[in-house]
């Protein structure tokens, strides 16, 4: 278990056992100063370095997210990380975005950045 509160995070607990119907309480200190955010970044590259696709973008000359229920979810869930480019120009069948939401899903379980990707 981790506490996340503004600019102040607590360490990793040891695991905690939780069960349905049973309560379980833990003692937890938001005594560590949070990380910056990292801005974001594509693969093979350091942060902040988007590459000419992204620079491509800037002044709106780029790829929209596409109005709809998803637009939303796009916009709260993946864009903490990922820029309107690379989200609308990436492809792949639904195993293959099956595999990536996966790997997300439990990248942003270990982050103190990434938003969560459940509803």
């Amino acid at each position: 278990m981790q506490a996340i509160g503004g600019e102040h995070q607590s360490a990793p607990s040891s695991p905690i056992e939780v069960a349905v119907g049973r309560s379980s309480s833990f003692d937890l200190s938001l005594a560590v100063v949070r990380a910056p955010a990292l801005p974001p970044a594509w693969p093979g590259r350091p942060p902040g370095e988007r590459g000419a696709e992204a620079a491509a973008a800037v002044g709106g000359a780029g790829p929209r997210l596409a109005e709809g229920d998803g637009k939303s979810i796009i916009e709260a869930k993946c864009m903490t990380c990922h820029d309107a480019q690379r989200i609308v120009r990436s492809r792949g069948n639904e195993a293959r975005w099956r595999q990536v939401l996966g790997t997300m899903i439990s990248y942003a379980q270990g982050s103190t950045v990434a938003t969560p990707l459940h509803r």
